[in-house]
């Protein structure tokens, strides 16, 4: 039987993503995002303390003792280039944000992408949303939560991030019915899909990754966005922002994009006349230049949400 090498890091909510994103480029750049087993990072969390009675849907991801991003590759010299990587990788995003050091191992082979599924479970974000993974069966939630069926697959957006579960919460907020939205940078499509679950008439996401697209197409199937009546959405591969003019524009990605699509790319001149902003995915130290260059443009800072080292910033269109 065949053997592979798993590749395993300690990590906490804040650095979950991050880490799986790395080990996901990783794997883009050698060439096998496309193999049994290799080609995917999972996020594998023990979610629940043995004290608690409270129900599963119910425990936020606060709950969890131990949160671990884990990858596989066939043992030999592929194994020996992976590692060669994620410590490279690994020393950069320490820079940032305090990871552990990779623990290696080897498995027999067997089928990794069934395994790593029992470390992802139904959780709940914000008020009322509950994220529930595609294989688990049954529903989610109580009466009056929103339930999110995700295969987070390969895309950015699994929910576990800080700035993924503040944007959540900011469209619960501020969110209308009725709404025409913005993503940019949507990656498993979660924002897009909450979108329009909580009452969203139209959604256009944006990204340049096809494969995040493929993701996020699958989740809104998933979800049954295709059945309801009168909801649209529209995912594009591009880099490109839309013409239209939009109710929210929700952009969950980095600083220094951020401040691009604002001051280069005129972020602005796709939002109505006071429209929403919810500009995530920014570390605390960042935030004030995030907020300046909302400022210079003619935009205006309402409200500030943090999570741990995490900030997202709610902003008005003129």
């Amino acid at each position: 039987m065949a053997q592979l090498v798993q590749f395993k890091v300690a990590v906490d909510a804040e650095g979950a993503e991050a880490v799986c994103e790395l080990f996901n480029a990783i794997h883009v750049a050698m060439g096998n995002a496309d193999g049994d087993g290799a080609g995917r990072a999972v996020i594998e969390a023990d979610r629940f303390p043995e004290e608690s009675d409270t129900q599963p849907e119910l425990i936020d991801l606060v709950h969890a003792k131990s949160i671990f991003v884990s990858t596989v590759v066939p043992a030999g010299p592929e194994a020996e280039e992976m590692q060669q990587r994620i410590a490279q990788g690994l020393w950069w995003l320490s820079r940032l944000h305090p990871v552990g050091e990779p623990v290696i191992a080897t498995l027999e082979d067997k089928d990794w992408q069934e395994a790593w599924k029992t470390h992802y479970v139904t959780f709940r974000v914000g008020r009322r949303i509950v994220i529930q993974p595609v294989w688990e069966e049954g529903s989610a939630g109580v009466a009056g939560d929103i339930t999110l069926r995700l295969n987070p697959g390969m895309a950015f957006g699994t929910g576990l991030h800080p700035s993924t579960q503040l944007c959540l919460a900011c469209l619960e907020n501020f969110l209308q019915a009725g709404d025409q939205l913005l993503d940019v940078g949507t990656g498993s499509g979660i924002l897009a899909i909450a979108s329009l679950k909580l009452g969203a008439r139209e959604v256009v996401a944006t990204d340049t990754d096809a494969l995040a697209l493929q993701v996020a197409a699958e989740n809104a199937e998933h979800n049954g966005l295709q059945a309801q009546l009168g909801q649209t959405l529209q995912l594009c591969h591009t880099p490109e922002l839309p013409t239209s003019k939009f109710d929210v524009i929700v952009v969950n990605i980095l600083p220094d994009v951020i401040c691009h699509l604002l001051q280069e790319r005129s972020l602005l001149a796709r939002a109505k006349p006071g429209a929403v902003l919810i500009l995530s995915g920014i570390i605390e130290a960042r935030a004030q230049e995030v907020a300046d260059a909302l400022m210079t443009q003619g935009g205006r800072l309402v409200e500030r949400q943090s999570q741990g080292d995490w900030i997202a910033l709610v902003g008005r269109a003129p």
